[in-house]
């Protein structure tokens, strides 16, 4: 995995040139003495980028202290696992997510202390021809047909061993012990798609498709808002995962609950979490209540089929799954000493008018949201 002269062009393309919008600064960020500032794919430095993929190809070699037999970068893939059952399908998951991936993040500064989870601003580049010509496929491989080995990139050749204790979970998991990262196409397809149907299929969730569920839910009222947008924000963020690891097959790991073997997933959970800190600073310019931003479904109250039957249980001392943390330590990212810095450089697909006629189906359940499970795969997404 080392970086040849392929990579070092593509890092050059990518790498930020010029002046760079400030930081969101939304939150209380007093207390911090560190502040994290995490940054669009587009507008990392040369320097930023060699940080990243030095420290996670040394995360991959890294025997785990706590694992036997598995890495360090394996460590994430087998808890994200563990608790798949409770950290999907509920208004917790956004909670949840965010606390994880600050918890890798942290422990991958223990191998780099600069090193930062950069964050890829997909819904303003979300059209099939667009996402797939990005210069970002030179450092995270390119996918060469369903369910086979990414190739170039920076992580061509890692093998992940990390496996399922669950018998049961033999014959789901058979394709991803001992195996590289694989993806659910071929990218030089996707580059020359042009048929309506290939489009949706490899569509990102877009820009209006984020602004719609936030402007829908908005008008809810305080026993039902946060509970509203959570559960279309977690059937927006699965899109990503199906179109990378598979729909109606898990052929690829981002399609699995080890999703976290492809570093495709931090970038894009910093991205969804950075979409979260957007609408928290709007709900907040908008006066909505603390009862407004947080009550929903919990990871002991999952969603119902019908949404409008799902408990209401979450609360500032709901316990996070595996972690000795609460919703009240983890609720806003000036918390975590977090910031977002606005995409600068990041080509944007056409189109965006934040139009309802633009949107994806947002009255999806959160059950159908995630992606699949070892013992449940979900109806391919429609996506319009």
């Amino acid at each position: 995995m080392k970086l040849t002269s392929l990579l070092g062009s593509t890092l050059t393309v990518l790498a930020a040139a010029g002046v760079v919008d400030a930081a969101h600064s939304f939150g209380d960020y007093s207390a911090c003495t560190k502040t994290i500032v995490r940054k669009e794919v587009h507008d990392m430095s040369l320097s930023e980028w060699n940080t990243y993929i030095g420290t996670i190809q040394t995360a991959m070699t890294t025997p785990s202290t706590t694992n036997p037999g598995i890495t360090m970068w394996e460590d994430f893939a087998k808890m994200h696992n563990q608790y798949q059952a409770t950290i999907h399908g509920n208004s917790a998951f956004i909670l949840w997510h965010r606390w994880f991936t600050f918890h890798a993040e942290q422990a991958l500064q223990k191998i780099n202390p600069k090193f930062v989870f950069p964050y890829w601003a997909t819904e303003r580049q979300y059209v099939a021809n667009d996402w797939a010509k990005d210069a970002i496929w030179g450092i995270q491989g390119q996918g060469t047909g369903v369910g086979t080995d990414v190739i170039g990139g920076a992580w061509e050749g890692f093998t992940a061993r990390v496996v399922d204790a669950d018998p049961a979970a033999a014959t789901y998991l058979a394709a991803f012990k001992d195996a590289h990262i694989k993806r659910a196409y071929a990218l030089n397809t996707v580059k020359g798609v042009s048929s309506q149907d290939d489009l949706t299929t490899y569509r990102f969730a877009s820009l209006d498709d984020y602004n719609n569920i936030y402007q829908e839910c908005l008008s809810q009222p305080d026993s039902n808002g946060f509970h509203c947008w959570a559960n279309r924000n977690e059937w927006l963020h699965g899109t990503f995962h199906v179109i990378n690891g598979g729909a109606d097959t898990e052929v690829g790991q981002m399609a699995t609950m080890y999703s976290t073997i492809d570093p495709l997933f931090f970038l894009h959970h910093a991205n969804i979490d950075r979409l979260y800190d957007n609408a928290q600073a709007g709900w907040k310019a908008a006066g909505k209540s603390q009862a407004w931003q947080i009550n929903g479904s919990c990871p002991t109250g999952l969603e119902a089929a019908d949404e409008n039957q799902s408990p209401k249980c979450l609360s500032l001392k709901t316990a996070l799954p595996g972690f000795p943390l609460t919703v009240n330590d983890v609720q806003f990212s000036s918390q975590l000493c977090v910031k977002y810095q606005a995409p600068v450089r990041i080509p944007t697909s056409a189109g965006i008018k934040n139009k309802r006629a633009q949107m994806m189906p947002a009255t999806a359940t959160a059950a159908e949201a995630s992606y699949p499970t070892k013992t449940s795969v979900p109806t391919k997404h429609t996506k319009t």
